[in-house]
């Protein structure tokens, strides 16, 4: 059960890339009538593979270097979205992949602000969880109530 939190997430992401990939629209638009920004796809797959190998407690230093490229790869992104959005620069961060494709949807399909500070917050909390400090990583279970709020916020607002 508790790999469900991680694996939940990669199998999501990694249906609507192959959405995005096959031209499949149920698989783009699982959750709701929006399809999930390939981006956001690929930032919850690195985020769920780096929470799964924190929860299987692989310590391979190997598996412990691409987690930690992962996360911040994920921490790079979102922060860069963010700055598109406080800064009003147009990096387009999140029309990397499938560029054409987002081109032909009927609605702008970009990650929402919100969505970017998530995954950002997340990444941090992440990053958080590598520690072997008890107290850095109670913080980080109680920051998780950020991200939490913000997602309830979008759900029932």
């Amino acid at each position: 059960m508790k790999y469900a939190f991680s694996i939940f997430p990669i199998v999501m992401a990694c249906a609507a890339l192959i959405g995005w990939l096959c031209d499949i629209d149920f698989l783009k638009r699982l959750v709701g009538s929006t399809a999930i920004n390939p981006i956001s796809a690929i930032c919850f797959t690195l985020l769920g593979l780096e929470t799964a190998r924190l929860l299987r407690q692989l310590n391979h230093p190997n598996a412990k270097l691409i987690g930690l490229v992962a996360v911040l790869v994920v921490l790079a992104v979102n922060t860069g979205k963010l700055g598109e959005v406080f800064f009003h620069t147009q990096m387009h961060l999140d029309k990397v992949l499938f560029a054409e494709k987002l081109s032909r949807e009927t609605t702008p399909n970009q990650m929402a602000p919100n969505t970017a500070f998530c995954f950002a917050i997340l990444s941090i909390i992440t990053l958080m969880m590598r520690s072997a400090s008890n107290r850095i990583v109670s913080a980080a279970q109680l920051l998780t109530i950020v991200p939490v709020s913000v997602g309830l916020t979008a759900v029932f607002g």
